[in-house]
C-alpha cells in the first residue's frame, strides 16, 4: 500500500468518528464534514509521504554504512594476508622488526641486524 492510501485511512480512520456525530445531531453539515475530512485526509497523506522518504533515507544511509564496514574489513584482510605472504617485509608501525618506534610518530630506529647498529 502506498504512503498515500495509509494517510487517506489513517484520517478516515481517526476523523470520521469525530465527524459523523457532529452531522447527525445536526451540528455540520454534511458539506463542510467532507471539506474538514478532505484537508485532514490531504495532511495525513503529505505526512505519510514525507516519513516514507524520511525513512528510505535512513535505509539507504545504513546499507552505505554496510557497504563501507564490508569494503574496509577487505582492506584489513587483504593488508593482513599481503604481510603474512611477505615473511621479510616489516610489518605496521610499532610492530616488531618494523623499523619504527611505537609512539614515536615514525621515528626509525636503529637496525639491530647491522654491525654499526
Amino acid at each position: 500500500m502506498s504512503a498515500v492510501k495509509y494517510g487517506l485511512a489513517l484520517a478516515a480512520v481517526t476523523y470520521l468518528p469525530v465527524l459523523w456525530p457532529l452531522v447527525r445531531s445536526g451540528d455540520m453539515t454534511t458539506e463542510a464534514a467532507l471539506q474538514r475530512g478532505a484537508v485532514v485526509a490531504g495532511g495525513c497523506a503529505v505526512g505519510a509521504v514525507l516519513l516514507e522518504h524520511l525513512v528510505r533515507g535512513y535505509q539507504k544511509e545504513q546499507a552505505r554504512a554496510r557497504r563501507l564496514a564490508a569494503a574496509a574489513t577487505q582492506l584489513e584482510q587483504a593488508a593482513r594476508k599481503r604481510a603474512a605472504a611477505a615473511p621479510g617485509s616489516p610489518g605496521p608501525p610499532g610492530s616488531p622488526g618494523s623499523g619504527t618506534a611505537a609512539g614515536a610518530g615514525g621515528t626509525p630506529t636503529a637496525d639491530r641486524n647491522t654491525p654499526d647498529g
